[in-house]
């Protein structure tokens, strides 16, 4: 686990080929995901484009959240990746499938679903 800049606690691990961020913090409506992004390119430049996201059961994904996770997709599809969010509560993931991005942005409701995919 590291912490870049006092502001997030992330864990990086790799299962069955997807490189998942961990982040250990609850997201709230002023939640910055710019270290999650720099992880992501930083992952992207090592070839490494099979990409989730968990989150804690009490996270809140705000506006500014969603902004990020948007412009994650964004650099991830470029390069012919997949980006995917993990654990997202169920308050999140309506909100994700009513703004139609689970139609680009897979969600699990665990690691090992992710993994389990066919």
């Amino acid at each position: 686990m590291f912490t870049k800049g006092k502001t997030m606690q992330l864990e990086k691990i790799e299962k069955k080929g997807y490189q998942i961020i961990r982040i250990k913090d609850d997201l709230n409506f002023n939640s910055d995901l710019t270290e999650v992004k720099e992880v992501v390119e930083d992952l992207l430049i090592r070839n490494k484009v099979m990409i989730a996201v968990s989150l804690t059961p009490r996270s809140y994904l705000s506006s500014m959240s969603i902004g990020y996770l948007l412009s994650i997709y964004k650099i991830v599809k470029i390069q012919n990746g997949t980006l995917a969010v993990v654990q997202p509560n169920e308050e999140d993931n309506d909100l994700l499938e009513m703004l139609s991005m689970t139609s680009v942005i897979e969600t699990y409701r665990s690691e090992d679903e992710l993994v389990s995919k066919e």
